[in-house]
């Protein structure tokens, strides 16, 4: 992504994972105008779902497990469940960047992804945090609904124990972060 930026000409960019599926056409400009109008917008993205229609992403939510102390994990609220919600756009602590539309100058003001973070986890959230900490804000667009077949886009290893060690490193290295002040913390803020 930071290299694609790099030499963008667009003004406002999406970050798109190639495992995410649009169910209509405009969704693209319905992203944009919420991105513009919504106020102190700094991101937008849209309900994910699974092929089944149920949530895979409605925003995100920092998480404390006890199991893991000094690690700061993240999780997706109502995912598995089918969306009940109303389709008016929402701020919420976190948003993915599976699907993540930002203004190209934003982006480059917080020094975008960070590359420190490995095979996908928590870059996401250290940007929106970075975003926060500027003082704006991160906006659900459920009106726009885009399938995720989640993961699908890594081929990382089939060891999940691998994977998880990845997941506990990354959820360690990002709650360093907040602890150090790089980025905003996602407990302390109002959403």
């Amino acid at each position: 992504n930071n290299v694609g930026v790099s030499v963008a000409k667009a003004e406002i960019l999406l970050l798109l994972n190639s495992d995410v599926i649009p169910q209509k056409s405009s969704w693209l400009s319905t992203l944009s105008t919420a991105l513009n109008e919504l106020p102190k917008a700094g991101a937008v993205a849209p309900l994910l779902l699974f092929a089944d229609n149920s949530i895979q992403h409605a925003g995100m939510a920092p998480k404390n497990d006890p199991f893991f102390p000094k690690f700061l994990l993240n999780v997706h609220p109502g995912k598995g469940m089918p969306w009940l919600k109303s389709d008016e756009p929402s701020r919420h602590p976190l948003l993915t960047a599976a699907c993540l539309m930002v203004r190209k100058s934003d982006y480059l003001k917080v020094g975008g992804l960070d590359e420190g973070y490995i095979i996908g986890d928590f870059e996401d959230s250290d940007f929106c945090l970075k975003l926060r900490k500027m003082g704006l804000d991160l906006w659900l667009v459920p009106e726009v609904k885009l399938w995720h077949l989640e993961r699908q886009s890594q081929n990382l290893e089939k060891i999940s124990g691998h994977r998880q060690l990845i997941t506990l490193y990354n959820g360690w290295r990002y709650h360093q972060k907040i602890v150090n002040g790089e980025i905003a913390n996602p407990e302390m803020s109002e959403v």
